[in-house]
């Protein structure tokens, strides 16, 4: 019975609330709205943006480092086996 229920339920949602979205976002309907109300219904707060910026930059410079770090990590003899080659595999990061 539960299930008869949920299914019903969806079946009503379906076609009363999300078959007419068709008709409303219709391509034509949607490039004739203004720019400034579509900058504002879906655009990006100028905080919000300001705080990506800022975030990319950090991690251009992060990237910049690990990179800096993979190169001059070189060969590290590490532990007793003496194997090189799993030392160096095994040392993904500047930081242990």
């Amino acid at each position: 019975m539960k299930r008869f229920i949920d299914d019903i339920a969806i079946e009503v949602i379906e076609a009363k609330l999300i078959s007419p979205l068709g008709s409303i976002f219709s391509p034509v309907a949607v490039s004739a709205i203004p720019a400034e109300l579509v900058t504002c219904i879906a655009g990006e707060s100028e905080e919000n943006r300001g705080q990506r910026e800022q975030l990319t930059k950090q991690l251009d410079v992060l990237i910049k480092g690990s990179d800096t770090c993979k190169r001059f990590i070189g060969v590290r003899l590490l532990g007793k086996s003496g194997n090189w080659l799993v030392s160096l595999l095994n040392s993904r990061s500047c930081i242990r």
